[in-house]
Order: structure tokens, then sequence, then C-alpha cells
């Protein structure tokens, strides 16, 4: 805060420091008030406004005593005096003091006629104004502090005159305004003035001197002349010449107007004068020559580092009689200088230097009329000029018959829709077409709002130039420009940038070369045709930004590299790219663009935009399309995706997710193929993840598409497998006619599903799954190839009109039949010979050739085999083959015999159905049956027996009409591995029973009583067969037997014949007793031994039944105490087990089910008797 140092008696002192006070806080304080007046004892300061001179006045004065008091004083003043005016004052006559200070704000003026004299100092306070009409001597110091003016308005003022005869101190924001001076006066001289600390002579300077023809020179000296605005206005037929004397130089610290009158840079005859200005130059109403005489030898520079503004009345010029090309005005600024010229520049050169940027604010007119010293505008190396454009966008030009230079290193902001022509009356330059120069190894940097063309003045020759594109709207190449990678003028080398904007080339123009690629934006959508590659430029490639899009009517092939967007468009013959190209952020495809990148790589963080077209790979690692859309989405809205080419051994994974796995939303998907891959269960297409369609995935021959397990193609579209196409398969649900929830198995879409007949199909995958009901009624191939041991199941009867294959083990048809249409051996291929259809199989069989029937069920394989004897006649075309469990059978049915062996047994582990569509008229069939699983089988002792389909009883079993081959040879022994009958002609259940030879007699039963001293020994035959007689035989001991007695046999019977003998026999021991039949030719065969207790009655033999048996034997022809005891030993006589028999009615039962297959001795002892006779397990 400012405080005054002084009091007066009216306490008027305290008033003010109150009010500046007050300021100060507030902010309100103006700057003049910031600065402290400090008084002295004997000061003298006005106190009431008026006139002032040295012996007499109207404005009062007070003087401040030495005790700090100001009182009033009088006149006249000492010529010693210091004096503050305070007050608007008006000097009469002559004043002298030794200093004067004009406070802040205050005005004081000279009139004519008056003269002020300041011997030590002649101050101006901040904002004071002093006019000088009359004459002002300073001998001291003029100082003009902030905001202070000084006027001169005296017609005898010079260079010379008294107020320069001190020093100066001058303020920057000051201003010394000359508004009158003496006729063709010099104003300022260097002997007179010197340099501020602010660098200059004076703050503000304006000349405003109203008398007409007259020409002041401005300076005779190296002047800094102003730090500040220069401004001079002068009568129309008055002149000011800025430079007094030759080889001067003049500086301005900022704007400089011209206004009105003719202005000469200088008014020599040799040398060099050089004005700086370093704001503005504006001219109004006015002339300005470079040099007022015509002289070759004197150079004359306008350096200028703001803008240059003229308007239509002015108009800048220089000799046109003598060559001045040395002279003219230089753009040497830092930021961006405006060239606004309305009215005409003649004979004078323009030239942009080195770092400077101009910008043309509306046409440039170099010399309207010719001249053979036209003027030249020239961008220098490291300069810039901006062409500029009007309120509708369009470009300004450099017209006239001048010249138009563009240097080596130089730029140009082009902004005519014509861009620049050496020839013809459009784009920026539009000067005589001999006088244009566009030097190639330049930067140009197309920056229109407007659509433009590059225009024709580039060679197609390869120079290091540089080329931007910064329209936003399009850019047009209409003639080749070569860019190369020469480091001769840039360090980087040539390139072309591409900043915003559409920059196009047509079929036949492009910008070619070694040079680099930039680009941060914008779009370069490239036409052209018959090149190898585009874009042509084989430099370096920084893009952060912006789009390559092709849009040639033709083929074209993308140079592989990194790029930001690609955009496919055109038409006609397809896109393609070189090599490997990455994409970071977005691969676009237009309607009607065909984009083949065949089998190269096309890879990057990039997304894909589809709206039509065709995208087309074949390419065979990696999951396709390679982008991954983690910058930008998968935004397909139309168009199609060819996946192409694979050929056998090779698969195409296909994408199902995006970015953060998001699933990808397809339109249309085609999938082809050159070859099928049958090397493995991929196919030719597979799933990377679900995904969803919305127009149509169409598989075509000879493609196979694998959808795993946990993979389905949903969506609003549609899902068709075409004729020899091939679908692979592994859902649980299989493939479905209709749903699109998760359980709706491989495909989900909610348009059409269409599955050819006349396609392939295969399931695979590592779960258990059923076909689905959308599997076709008939297919051409179908294929088994699960893992993990998992498993298919028929959802439908299915038949295969071409190959069935099984890759792996367990295929199911639970109730349906699976039906093989060709009769070929080959139309069933089982990777390995342990697999097996799980259920019916048919196959398609004719008058001849082997048939196989690889079928079983969950216990296991039970293959059959049958050949084909002339089968044929009524409709009958195949055959349908099922292993299934025995239904209601019992041994004891069984009353069939085959030459000398008789059936006991049918095996219980199943039979297979074999049934024909038709029975045939004619022909037979050999079966062959696989032993697999079956068990307890002897050699030759088996044979496979038929029965009719619905038949569930043992008697209806029957050869079948068929034969079988000698003992021990083919399908007679265990070790062979099957059953075979030759020429059968009935169909339905075939099954493998066990046989026993015929005996030569049947026994019924053999038992023995004692009876007092005799044994009587009777027993029964069912049949005899060649029978001679029986021999009985007794034992004490049961080894050794003796014989008895011989009775007569029936020879041949097949009535029940009964026999009897009686043995004397006291023994009191047990006794054993058996009978020897003997046959004619002296064959015999033993019946079972029966014991007899010494002294008691033996039991008679009974009968076992099933024997062999395999649950329980039931013991026929006796009755059984409550007490009777049975045991089972085996073959050593060693007991196994003791049991108590089950009655089955009147009948013991005995059961046998848990005693290992093998020969044991059933022992019955019941009260006194004994009862033993063999038994087989198996």
């Amino acid at each position: 805060m400012d405080t005054l140092s002084i009091s007066r008696k009216d306490n008027h002192n305290f008033k003010v420091w109150m009010l500046l006070w007050a300021f100060s806080i507030f902010g309100y304080l103006p700057a003049f008030a910031q600065s402290t007046v400090t008084y002295t004892a004997g000061d003298y300061r006005t106190t009431t406004a008026g006139s002032l001179g040295q012996t007499a006045g109207t404005s009062l004065l007070e003087q401040l005593t030495a005790q700090g008091v100001w009182v009033p004083a009088t006149y006249p003043l000492p010529t010693t005096a210091t004096l503050y005016i305070e007050h608007p004052t008006q000097l009469s006559g002559t004043l002298q003091v030794t200093n004067l200070t004009l406070n802040a704000q205050k005005t004081l003026t000279i009139p004519a006629g008056a003269k002020l004299i300041a011997t030590t100092k002649l101050a101006l306070a901040p904002s004071a104004e002093l006019l000088q009409e009359g004459e002002i001597e300073n001998r001291g110091l003029l100082q003009l502090q902030s905001n202070s003016r000084l006027i001169i308005k005296s017609l005898t003022y010079r260079a010379s005159s008294l107020i320069w005869s001190g020093t100066e101190e001058m303020d920057a924001t000051s201003e010394v305004r000359i508004e009158a001076a003496a006729a063709n006066a010099l104003l300022f001289s260097g002997s007179h003035l010197s340099a501020q600390a602010h660098g200059f002579w004076f703050g503000r300077l304006t000349l405003a001197p109203t008398q007409a023809g007259s020409q002041w020179q401005l300076t005779d000296a190296n002047a800094p002349l102003a730090a500040q605005a220069f401004h001079a206005t002068i009568p129309a037929t008055s002149s000011l010449v800025l430079l007094g004397a030759s080889n001067l130089s003049l500086q301005f610290g900022q704007d400089v107007s011209l206004t009105g009158g003719a202005y000469y840079l200088q008014n020599q005859s040799s040398g060099t004068g050089i004005v700086n200005v370093a704001g503005h130059l504006a001219l109004q109403g006015a002339t300005l020559a470079l040099n007022q005489t015509s002289n070759a030898t004197v150079t004359s520079i306008l350096d200028l580092k703001g803008n240059l503004l003229v308007d239509a009345a002015s108009v800048i010029n220089n000799s046109s009689t003598v060559s001045t090309s040395s002279s003219g005005i230089r753009f040497s600024g830092t930021n961006w200088q405006t060239l606004q010229a309305t009215g005409p520049i003649n004979h004078v050169s323009l030239v942009a230097k080195a770092g400077a940027m101009v910008r043309l604010g509306q046409h440039l007119r170099l010399n309207p009329s010719n001249s053979v010293y036209a003027g030249t505008f020239t961008v220098e190396n490291g300069a810039a000029l901006d062409f500029g454009v009007d309120a509708n966008n369009t470009g300004y030009q450099v017209q006239g018959q001048g010249y138009f230079n563009l240097n080596q290193g130089g730029t140009l902001y082009i902004t005519s829709a014509q861009g620049i022509n050496t020839t013809g009356a459009t784009g920026n330059v539009v000067v005589t077409e001999s006088r244009r120069t566009f030097h190639n190894l330049a930067t140009f940097i197309y920056n229109a709002k407007i659509p433009q063309q590059t225009g024709n003045a580039f060679i197609a020759t390869a120079s290091g130039k540089i080329v931007v594109m910064d329209n936003p709207t399009s850019v047009t190449i209409t003639k080749n420009i070569g860019i190369s990678s020469s480091k001769t003028q840039y360090p980087t080398g040539g390139r072309l940038e591409i900043k915003q904007g559409t920059l196009i080339s047509t079929a036949s123009t492009d910008i070619t070369g070694t040079g680099a690629l930039v680009m941060s934006g914008g779009t370069y959508q490239i036409g052209t045709l018959n090149v190898s590659m585009v874009p042509q430029l084989s430099g370096t490639y920084t893009l952060t930004n912006g789009t390559i899009e092709l849009t040639g009517a033709g083929a074209q092939t993308l140079r592989g590299d990194t790029y930001n967007n690609v955009t496919v468009g055109g038409s006609n013959d397809a896109k393609t790219i070189s090599s490997t190209t990455t994409i970071n952020q977005n691969l676009t495809i237009l309607p009607n663009a065909v984009f083949d990148i065949s089998n190269k790589t096309l890879k990057g963080e990039g997304g894909l935009t589809m709206t039509g077209g065709l995208f087309r790979t074949s390419k065979t690692s990696n999951t396709l399309p390679e982008l991954t859309g983690k910058n930008m989405p998968y935004n397909i809205t139309g168009g199609t995706i060819e996946f192409y080419g694979s050929i056998n051994g090779q698969s195409q994974s296909i994408r199902g997710t995006y970015g953060n796995s998001q699933k990808v939303t397809y339109n249309n998907l085609l999938l082809t193929a050159t070859e099928t891959n049958t090397m493995n269960d991929l196919g030719n297409h597979l799933l990377t993840a679900n995904f969803d369609v919305t127009g149509t995935l169409t598989v075509k021959a000879p493609a196979a598409l694998q959808m795993a397990t946990n993979r389905a193609v949903g969506g609003t579209g549609n899902f068709i497998v075409e004729d020899g196409a091939t679908l692979l398969y592994g859902s649980p649900q299989g493939i479905k006619m209709t749903g699109t929830g998760t359980s709706d198995g491989n495909v989900r879409v909610s348009g059409t599903r269409s599955f050819s007949p006349n396609a392939n199909y295969g399931f695979i995958g590592n779960s258990e799954m059923v076909s689905g009901d959308a599997l076709p009624s008939t297919v051409q191939n179908l294929l088994v190839a699960k893992t993990n041991g998992s498993g298919v199941t028929l959802s439908k009867n299915v038949t295969v009109s071409g190959v069935f294959t099984m890759r792996s083990s367990l295929f199911k048809t639970e109730g349906y039949e699976l039906s093989l249409l060709s009769q070929a051996e080959s139309a069933l291929q089982f990777a390995d010979s342990t697999f097996y259809i799980q259920g019916t199989l048919r196959r398609a069989v004719g008058s001849s050739g082997i048939y196989s029937f690889p079928i079983g069920n969950a216990a296991g394989k039970r293959n059959l085999d049958l050949v084909s004897i002339g089968l044929a006649g009524n409709g009958f075309q195949s055959i349908a083959v099922e292993f299934k469990p025995i239904i209601n059978h019992q041994d004891t049915d069984m009353f069939l015999t085959e030459g000398s062996y008789s059936y006991t047994h049918i095996a219980p582990e199943g039979v297979w159905y074999v049934e024909p569509n038709a029975k045939p008229i004619t022909g037979s069939f050999t079966a062959t049956a696989s032993l697999q699983g079956f068990n307890n089988l002897s050699d030759n002792k088996f044979a496979l027996l038929a029965r009719q389909a619905n038949s569930t009883s043992g008697k209806d079993w029957s050869t079948g009409g068929g034969t079988l081959d000698a003992p021990n040879k083919e399908g007679r022994t265990v070790a062979g591995g099957y059953a075979k009958r030759n020429f059968m002609t009935q169909f339905g259940q075939l099954a493998i029973a066990t046989m026993e030879s015929v005996l030569p007699v049947s026994w019924l039963y053999v038992k023995a009583e004692r009876k007092n001293q005799e044994v009587q020994l009777q027993w029964a035959t069912a049949t005899e067969i060649n029978n001679d007689h029986f021999e009985v035989e007794f034992s004490q001991d049961g080894k050794t037997f003796t014989q008895a007695g011989i009775v007569k046999g029936a020879g041949n019977s097949s009535v029940q014949k009964d026999y009897s003998f009686d043995h004397q026999s006291s023994a009191k021991g047990t006794a054993y007793y058996r009978v020897k039949q003997v046959d004619l030719d002296g064959k015999f065969e033993y019946s079972k031994v029966v014991a007899v207790q010494g002294g008691g009655a033996a039991l008679a033999q009974i009968t076992l039944y099933p024997n062999p048996s395999h649950d329980f034997l039931h013991l026929g022809n006796v009755t059984l105490d409550p007490t009777a005891l049975v045991e089972i030993l085996d073959a050593q006589g060693r007991q196994v087990n003791k049991i108590k028999p089950v009655m089955e009615g009147a009948t013991p039962k005995i059961p046998v089910q848990q005693l290992p297959s093998g020969n044991y001795i059933l022992r019955v002892k019941n009260a006194s008797q004994l009862i033993q006779q063999r038994f087989v397990k198996f």
C-alpha cells in the first residue's frame, strides 16, 4: 500500500491516504496509483488547474516546508525549483525549472510561442500527457513512465529539436506521437536518441503529420525504433522514407501500420537497407515501395515476423525497370503469418524463409501486368506456405504474371480443389505457366475442407519428398507420384503421411516408390490395378490409426505388413494379401467385395466387420479368422466367409469367440474343401467354440464339418449339409430337428435345418450320445469315431447307402436298425476286429457272397457270418441280424438227434435272430457263428440249431435244413472259434447247442433189492440199438466185479423194456452190482453201480436230470425220508458239500449252481439205503 509522507493543515492528506488504502485493499487501484511520490522540503506543486509561468499564472501553488507542511506559495518560481504538476495546466511564456514532474493522468500543454526548459529532469508519470506545440528544451533526463504520452505538434519539429538535447528514459508502454513536424524533415536521429533498457528508442511511436506534399525521413541511423506498435498516417500527397541513409537497419518491436500517402523503405543508390518488423505490417490506402529510386545495386529488405495485411486501396511495389530480385519482403516468423494482400504486389519478391509459416488470407496478385522484372513468391527450404481458403472453403491462389518458386525442402499446404499444377488455370498457383516451379524434393500437404485432386505438378520419378493428406474430405491422385526413401532432404527419407480424410488412387494413378507410409488417421483408398501389390510404397510402415481400403475394379494384392484398419471393397476379381499381414483395429469387407487370402496369415488383435462380400481362406493352422477381436468386435451383418482348400489330413479351425470370450455371430459360412479329411475325426472344419449364424451355414462336398461334444451352432439362421458333404458331431443329444436350447444338440439354429440323405455323417467326441432325430433315415456313409470308451445310440432306423465305418468300439441301435444298402464287403469297415454293433444290423444280401454281421450285446461281440447260396425271389433283398437273450427254453423239451448225436442243451448266452426282409423262394445259406462269449463247449459236441423267430419252445429247435462238416472240421472245434452249419434254409433264431453221442441203450433205471438170501436186480431201457445181451456183475468192494449172469437183450427197440435177474447172495456186508451192456459187434458199456446193504434192501437206482446240469439236479424215481442226507463228492471222492434237499412237489431238487464246472458224485443216504450217481456241472 502506498503512503504519503507529508501532512497538511487542512488534514487533506488523511483523506488522500484513506482513499489510496481503500483502492489497494479492494484491488481497484489503477497502475499510476502504485507509484510512490516522495516530496522534499522546498518542492512546489499546483493546487488548482490554470496557467503556469515563470513569474505569474492562474494555477495556485504551494510549497513544502522543512517541517513537512505544505504552505501556499507565490510567483515567481525560481529556476532552481522542483515543480509537480498535479492539475491540468497550460504553460504561459517561458518556464525554466530544474525538475518538472507531470503527475499521473495529468496534462500539460506547451502552446505555440511558449517554451519549457528543464535543466535536470522532465518526467511524465504514468498515463500523463504532455502536448508540445511550442518548444521544449530538455537539458537533463526526459522520462516517460508507463502509458504516458508525448505529443509533438510543432511545425518546427525535427530530429534535432531541443527536446532530444538531453537523455531519455522511455517506458516500453509509453507513446511518442508526432502530429506536426517541419516539412521534409528528418524525424529521429541516432545522434540524439539511444536505446532504452527494453532495447528500443521508444515504446509506442505514432506519426500523424497533416502537412501535404511533404516527404519526411523517419531516421538516419541504425535504429531499434519502437518496442511496441508503430503507426504512421500521412496525407495522400506526402511520403515517408523509413531509412534516411544507406546501409541502415530499422527494428520495430511489434506491429507496424502504414496509412495514406507513400512509404519508402529507403531512397538510396547503393547499399542494403533492412527494416525488421517483429509484429504485423498493415497497409491501408497506402503505397509501400522498397526503394524510391530504380537502382539494381540497392537491396531493400523488409523482414516480417507477423502478418502482412494490404487493403484494396494499397499496393506494394518496387522498380519495374531494373532487377530488384535481391530485394523483397521476407517472412521470418516462428508462428503462422497471414499474407492478405487485396491490392497488388508488383516487382517485389516475397520470400518465406526457413522456419517461417505463411498463410494466404485471400488471392495473392503478383504483377497483374506482365513485366520482365515481375515479382516472385519463393518458399525456401524449411519454410511453409498455406494457400488458405475463403468462407466457402475455396482455396486461395497465387495469381498474376509473377513467378512462383517452391524450393527444395519447402512445404506447401495445398487448398485448391485442383491441387497444384504446372499447366492450366486451375489450382493454388495460376501464375504464368513458365513461371511456376515446384521442386519435387519438398513437402506437400493437402489440407482443404473440400474434395481435392493432387494436380499435375508432380513428376513420376521418385524423390525423397513428403506428401501429407490432411483433408477431412478426400484427395484424388491425378498423376503418379514417386516417393523414395532418399534422405537427401529429410533425415527419415520420403514418405506419404495420411492424417485424416480419404486419399484416393485410381486404376492408373497412385503413389509409388521406396518411401515410407505413415498413417495417424484417414483412409488410403486404393483403386490401382495391374501392379504387384498395394500400397505400392515399399518403405517402412508406421500406422497408428487410419484405414487402407482396396477399391479396385479387379484383382489387387495387399502388401503384407502391419495395418490399423483395412477395408476391402471394389468388385470383380478377388483381393488378396502378399504375405503375413497384421491388423490391429478392424478388417471391413464391403458388399460385392471378394477377399481371398488363400493360405497366408492374416492376424492381429483387430475385429471383423462385414456388411456383405466374400471372405475366403484356405489356411489350415491356427484359429480362423485369426483376428482376435480384442481391440474391435466382430460385427458381421452380411456377406459370406468361406473356408476352402483343405485336403486329407488337414483341418481348418473356425473361430467361435472374440475379445473377452464374446460369441461370434456370422452371417453366411460356406465350408468347402479340395479333398475330404479322413485321416482323423477332425474333419476339414471344426469349431473352436460355439457361435451363431444369422444367414446360412452350408457344408458343401467334399468338406467335412466336425462339431465336438461341447460345440454348437445357434442363431436365427439356417444350417445346411449338402449332398456329398460330411457332418461329424458329438453332442449327447446328437442333431435335432427342433430346439435352440443348450440341451438341443450340436445344431440349434432357429431357421431351416437341412441334412442331405446323400451326405456323410459321423459320431465323434468323448461322451455318450444319441444320433438325434435330425439324422436322415438314409445317409451316404456313416462313421463311428468316439473316444474315451463312449458310445452312440441310434434315435431312429438308419440306412447307409455307402459305407459304415467304426473307428471306436461302441455303437448301439437300441431297438432301432442299422441297414446297409451295399452288398459289397467293403460296406462295413471296422478299425479293430473286436468292434461290433450292439443291436440290429441289416445288410443287403445278394444271391452269392459272404456277409459279416459283427453284432453283439452288452456282454460282448457275437459275430455271425452268412454265405448266400442262391438266395433269391419273393422280393428278398436283405437280412437283419441281432443277438438277444434266449426266451423260455427248457433243455428237457429238446428231442433232437442228428446222426449218432443227441442235442441236450442250448447255450444260455443268447441266440441270433436272423430275419430277411422277405423269405427267399430259392437258395440256402451257410451260417458261421462266433464262439466268443460261449462257455463249456467241447470239440465236435456243439452245433448251430434253428427255430422260428417267434418260437419259445425247445421242441422247435432243428437243424434248419442244414448240415454239419465232419468232426474236427470247420465249425466243429472250439479252437476254430466258430460254429458252422451249411445249406440252411430256415431263418429265425440261431443258437449254439451242445450234443452227446447216442448210446446203444438208453437206461431208464437200475435198482437192486435184497430178499433174504437173494438180491433181485431190475433195470429198464427206453431204447436199444444193436443190443446183444446184458451181463450182471457184482463186487464186495465196489472195485473188483465178477460176472453173476447173462440176460438176452432186445436187439433194437424204441419202447421201454424191463429186465430182472436174481442173484444168490448171503453176504452180510455191502454188495455192489452193475449191468454190462454188450453190442452185436462186441462193444460194451456199463450201467450205474448200485449198492445193497447186507441183510437189508438196497435203494433203487435213481434218475438225475438234467445231467449235465447248471442250476439244479432233480431226483426221479425216489422217495426220501425226512432224515435223508445228500452229499456231493468230487471225482476223488472228497466231500465238497452237504445239502438239504428242496422239494418241488414230490420231486427232490438239489441246487448245484454254486459248484465250479466239473465231474461230481451225488451220494444219497436214505435210512439204511445208499445211492451214488455221477453228474456233470457246466
